[in-house]
């Protein structure tokens, strides 16, 4: 395991019903490390933007960064060197990797590559970090701005190389007031008050079997290998009503993303997802005007439009525990749990095979979870 000096994790709740959440969703590069870019734990506000996935590559010429890459990310994330735990393989090509709070995961240890003048075998020093929704939920948008930041500063002196590239980035809209709904996007973007480079759309409807409600509704706008691509859903169906909303996200590969990297560090996210919302589709009143430009925008557009302007960010939510498993499983399945102890009348010894068996499906992400969770009451 790596040695480092740990940082206290931070604590504080989170905004429960955030009007816009933006996702950093896939970024991937090549980074030096150095401590001076190291995010500051500092006091939040109340928030209500949040990343959601973040992915990146880190190349070094010797393998002296690894240390110093676990200290930052946990520092980002708010936690101890305890909270990581080494998985028994690696993954993405790499052959080695440590999995953190809520399956935050460093990967290492990649194959020898040919070089490319030489043409003889080299190793390869390259780290690859990858941060799903649940760990971006734990950094919060503050402190994923200075990692943005980071990655997307100036080349360094003895590389000339810039620090990460980013490859895919997903922001997306929760409405709240559901100014507009799915079935409603899909009529428009059929329609002639659609303005888009974008030719290519897609409507998607779920349902069971013999029933005639639905179960899902998307609309897509955009190739799915295309560099910019929309998706706008019902959330309230998606999640099961835990999130009541529509979404709006938009999806930026390749070139397209990594032209966001330097407004996604520097620039108010609510602002910048309105104008690359707008700058993709926009729904304007053809009997305005002849000139397209000088079209009407549509009310209701106009009115999701303004919701993203005025977007704030969420704090970074506290890190999960065992003992909030413990508080789960009395609110959940308490009830239940006595119910067979007292059937069967053998106290827990019923229990003991399924906690047996539950035992050989841990996986590296329960394990730390146990490694995190300080001992005592």
């Amino acid at each position: 395991m790596v040695n480092y000096t740990p940082h206290p994790p931070l604590t504080g709740g989170c905004k429960t019903v955030p009007v816009l959440s933006v996702r950093a969703d896939w970024l991937s590069g090549t980074m030096h490390p150095d401590k001076e870019w190291l995010p500051q734990l500092a006091e939040f506000n109340e928030w209500s933007l949040e990343p959601d996935w973040f992915d990146y590559g880190l190349s070094f010429e010797d393998s002296q960064y690894l240390d110093q890459v676990i200290q930052a990310v946990s520092l980002a994330l708010g936690c101890y060197e305890r909270y990581w735990y080494k998985l028994p393989h690696g993954g993405w090509g790499y052959r080695q990797g440590v999995v953190g709070p809520e399956g935050a995961m460093v990967l290492f240890d990649a194959p020898m590559t040919k070089d490319q003048t030489t043409r003889e075998l080299k190793e390869r020093h390259d780290i690859f970090v990858t941060l799903s929704g649940k760990p971006c939920a734990l950094i919060g948008s503050e402190r994923m701005c200075e990692l943005i930041r980071y990655i997307d500063s100036s080349p360094t002196p003895t590389t000339n190389q810039k620090r990460g590239r980013l490859s895919r980035v997903d922001l997306a809209l929760d409405d709240f007031e559901r100014v507009v709904g799915v079935p409603q996007v899909v009529a428009a973007l059929k329609g002639p008050e659609a303005v888009s480079r974008a030719r290519k759309g897609r409507e998607m409807i779920g349902f069971d079997v013999g029933s005639a409600e639905i179960t899902g509704e998307t609309a897509y706008l955009g190739a799915p290998s295309s560099d910019r691509r929309l998706r706008v859903y019902d959330k309230t169906l998606e999640s099961g009503g835990v999130v009541d909303s529509v979404r709006w996200e938009l999806q930026f590969r390749d070139k397209a993303a990594q032209g966001l990297a330097y407004e996604l560090g520097h620039f108010d996210w609510g602002e910048l997802f309105a104008s690359q919302l707008v700058s993709f589709v926009d729904f304007r009143d053809p009997e305005s005007h002849s000139e397209v430009e000088k079209r009407t925008r549509l009310s209701w557009y106009q009115r999701l439009v303004g919701l993203a302007e005025k977007a704030t960010a969420a704090l970074p939510k506290p890190i999960r525990t065992v003992r909030d498993v413990l508080d789960w499983l009395d609110r959940s399945i308490g009830p239940s749990l006595a119910m067979v102890v007292d059937y069967f009348g053998d106290g827990l010894g019923v229990l003991t095979p399924i906690i047996n068996s539950g035992r050989e499906r841990l996986r590296p992400k329960h394990q730390a979870m146990i490694a995190g969770t300080p001992l005592g009451p």
